[in-house]
């Protein structure tokens, strides 16, 4: 997974969003079902906007990471304070990101439990 070059020579944001929204849901047991997708609102690009990857190389970082056992071998505070802060940053977001996908996953799952 390389940049995301628009034509104008300018990293593309959005197509970096979209391929670590991707790569996140693959860690996901289920996929999401496409009838129960929600769409990105004008607020959630909005919010998005500051949001992004310093470094795409720190994506294939943290999906190694989670491979490994991710969230369940934390690391300890002499490992963070070694970490570049750009990797740390990113770490933090792809994390957060993980578990906001995860929670709604659950919520969806939920959801179509109850209307069986």
């Amino acid at each position: 997974m390389g940049n995301c070059i628009n034509r104008r020579g300018k990293k593309n944001r959005q197509s970096e969003r979209d391929n670590v929204e991707v790569l996140l849901r693959s860690f996901i047991k289920k996929p999401p079902k496409t009838s129960n997708a929600r769409l990105i609102t004008k607020e959630d690009l909005d919010k998005a906007d500051g949001e992004f990857i310093h470094d795409i190389a720190n994506v294939q970082v943290f999906l190694r990471w989670m491979a490994l056992g991710g969230m369940m071998q934390g690391i300890s505070l002499l490992e963070a304070a070694t970490l570049p802060t750009t990797l740390l940053s990113d770490m933090v977001y792809l994390s957060g990101r993980y578990g906001t996908l995860k929670k709604e996953q659950a919520e969806r799952e939920k959801l179509s439990a109850g209307k069986v």
